[in-house]
């Protein structure tokens, strides 16, 4: 009988192939959504200890504190906003990497259930076989 292949063989390498591009995207967007939080966490760090006022200051002081103020907060709005943006990022990268794997995943059950009925037909064919070998084996030594 004839070896056995997998006639979507080439779909399921294809499939294998989209899932590892989408586990490194899906890493790659973590790791940029981390670095951003971490740049927002600092940009609020920054803004909060820019708030606090210590002692005696002067009127030009307070100015330059407000204004400093004033600028870490529209420095922290821009990291809130590409926190957001690569948090979008990073849900569609996981989305992507579950409908890749969901993808092979119905590749190999398929490849299974396509392997199980080749040993299934391959089973019959060696039954067939050996029911044959014991036909001829009765009927030559066949009591008299």
């Amino acid at each position: 009988m004839r070896q056995y292949s997998f006639r979507l063989e080439q779909v399921l390498k294809l499939r294998e192939a989209h899932e590892d591009k989408a586990a490194w995207e899906q890493a790659r967007a973590n790791e940029e959504y981390k670095l951003n939080y971490h740049k927002f966490c600092d940009a609020r760090d920054k803004l909060a200890a820019a708030q606090t006022i210590g002692g005696m200051i002067d009127s030009f002081d307070l100015l330059n504190q407000t204004l400093y103020c004033a600028s870490a907060a529209v420095e922290l709005s821009k990291r809130e906003a590409l926190l957001a943006k690569s948090r979008t990022k990073l849900e569609q990268c996981k989305n992507n990497l579950i409908q890749a794997m969901q993808d092979r995943s119905v590749m190999e059950k398929l490849k299974h259930k396509d392997r199980q009925k080749y040993d299934h037909e391959l089973n019959l064919v060696d039954q067939k076989e050996t029911d044959e070998i014991a036909n001829r084996q009765f009927i030559y030594f066949k009591p008299k």
